[in-house]
């Protein structure tokens, strides 16, 4: 019986009166081995299939460590470039919002019913109501009553196709 182990083989003969054990490495010759000298030749073939084993595994073990690296830093350059974009949003905002709060012409938004949700600084001065008295009611409750009605006629104009109406009207304050 021959066993390859490592860069050794080790030849196992079965005599009728005993058995014999010999090694060889690179081309040397075969060696008789005595029960104690196999023993100690075993151990060390297998501290040395455990020190290439470790290696190997140190191998794989740098490899995804790489890996993970290169992927960290990945992850790092698209968090920074998702920082840069929501601060580029962030200020794009407030230049809008400034824009609209300076802005003297009245600005509303709403929804199809009239319920407002935004007005700008210059609604509220003009009716002598707060943002939050203004938001979550009706525009239509601030136009004269004969007014309403034609105002209500012109939202149900608006579509997705026509998604603006812009009329000149009388506001009560």
């Amino acid at each position: 019986l021959t066993v390859p182990l490592g860069d050794f083989l080790l030849r196992v003969r079965f005599m009728p009166s005993a058995v014999f054990f010999e090694t060889h490495a690179a081309q040397s010759p075969l060696i008789p081995l005595t029960s104690l000298a196999l023993l100690i030749f075993m151990l060390i073939v297998i501290s040395s299939l455990v020190r290439h084993r470790d290696q190997q595994v140190m191998q794989l073990v740098d490899a995804r460590t790489a890996e993970l690296n290169a992927s960290n830093q990945a992850l790092a350059r698209e968090i920074a470039v998702r920082n840069h974009t929501e601060q580029a949003l962030r200020q794009n905002q407030l230049r809008y919002q400034t824009i609209v709060e300076q802005q003297t012409e009245f600005i509303v938004r709403h929804l199809a019913d009239g319920t407002m949700t935004f007005v700008n600084e210059a609604i509220c001065r003009f009716i002598r109501r707060s943002r939050e008295q203004l938001l979550g009611h009706s525009f239509l409750d601030y136009l004269p009553d004969g007014e309403r009605e034609r105002v209500a006629n012109g939202l149900l104009t608006i579509t997705r196709d026509f998604p603006t109406l812009t009329q000149t009207e009388r506001v009560n304050t």
